[in-house]
């Protein structure tokens, strides 16, 4: 049998073995780029498979991340003669079908379905009944190789797609569904300005596509991620993580609140804002930082961090969290040293 990440058996009432319902391919969210519709789910893997097969050395991030996970379950779809698939992210599934057999074989993808909605589990125990139903004869197309190892890439290409539990229709371009598309998500063009509603305010950062960034070394945990070093366009920064399904959608926000608030506060009681980005399912959002360096000296939390915390509030109406009684960072700006907080999801204002 290929050697799919899981497989799922049922147990049919009144029968002493189990029967294999679905095969199963599943990456992590930050390896498998799956997009948020079936025909784009598609269109990438075409695309791929035509850039990569005519030249072996070659391998495109669609390639990597779209096109071979699919191929591989594909081929492990077909290894285990089952009918019934599932390509898995940690956002979000979508279901396959192989349909007709030989050389009529076609396959079909679902919409994906996303973790956290009321009909995910219960697609899944749908897809489940199904495979553990089939019947009825299983031919491979010709020449079919048994997949033994990741370097062969099975052949059969998606050449339609439909929903599984909607009787495998053609599928239309609908409105995007779950956490990809949260309501104020930042937007899909690069420049777009960020409106900070809770303040009244606009901040305006650049929006950096994921792929183009370099993730680095992990060099500090936030309130909701981690922060990890990142390059962009040949330049380091500070990148913060803020995880949607660990309440990061108001924490991210709110912190965009507080930089459009202290615009002109900017290296020097805070690190400066350079741009934003989003993981490609969509539930993780970036927020790219002037990189700064850990303070020493024995004065820092005494003086330095108490007079920061009083600028905050007596200028900026701007009050943090006991909790954070010294979280800050050496910004270098003009050849001056500036001690800068961080951690500003949490700020509140000031009463009057």
């Amino acid at each position: 049998h290929g050697k799919a990440d899981f497989t799922l058996w049922v147990k049919p009432q009144g029968k002493k073995k189990h029967k294999l319902a679905v095969i199963g391919e599943s990456k992590s969210t930050h390896n498998l780029l799956l997009p948020n519709t079936a025909a784009e789910l598609v269109r990438k893997y075409k695309e791929a498979y035509q850039a990569v097969v005519p030249n072996e050395n070659k391998r495109t991030t669609e390639w990597s991340h779209i096109a071979h996970p699919l191929a591989q379950l594909i081929g492990y779809m077909i290894d285990n003669k089952q009918r019934h698939g599932s390509l898995t992210s940690a956002t979000r599934t979508y279901f396959v079908f192989l349909e007709g057999n030989a050389e009529n074989m076609s396959v079909q993808v679902s919409e994906p379905y996303f973790v956290g909605e009321p009909t995910y589990l219960r697609a899944w125990s749908y897809i489940t009944s199904l495979g553990a139903a089939q019947k009825g004869k299983f031919v491979a197309p010709s020449g079919w190789l048994k997949t033994t190892s990741d370097k062969q890439t099975p052949q059969p290409s998606p050449e339609s797609t439909g929903s599984q539990s909607r009787k495998r229709t053609t599928t239309k371009h609908t409105k995007k569904r779950g956490s990809g598309n949260s309501a104020g998500s930042m937007g899909q063009s690069s420049k777009k300005p960020n409106n900070c509603a809770s303040t009244g305010a606009s901040l305006e950062l650049m929006h950096v596509p994921f792929k183009d960034l370099k993730i680095g070394a992990e060099i500090g945990f936030g309130r909701n991620g981690s922060v990890f070093q990142v390059q962009w366009e040949n330049q380091k920064f500070a990148l913060k993580q803020f995880d949607l399904s660990k309440g990061g959608f108001d924490a991210f926000h709110n912190e965009l609140a507080a930089y459009a608030r202290l615009q002109d506060a900017w290296s020097r009681l805070v690190p400066e804002p350079m741009f934003v980005s989003e993981s490609p399912s969509g539930a993780i959002r970036y927020l790219g930082l002037e990189l700064g360096r850990d303070p020493s000296g024995d004065d820092y939390f005494t003086t330095e961090w108490s007079s920061v915390l009083n600028s905050l509030k007596t200028e900026y109406g701007m009050r943090l969290p006991d909790s954070i009684h010294s979280n800050g960072l050496i910004i270098t700006k003009d050849g001056q040293d500036h001690l800068v907080a961080i951690d500003l999801e949490d700020w509140s204002a000031v009463s009057d």
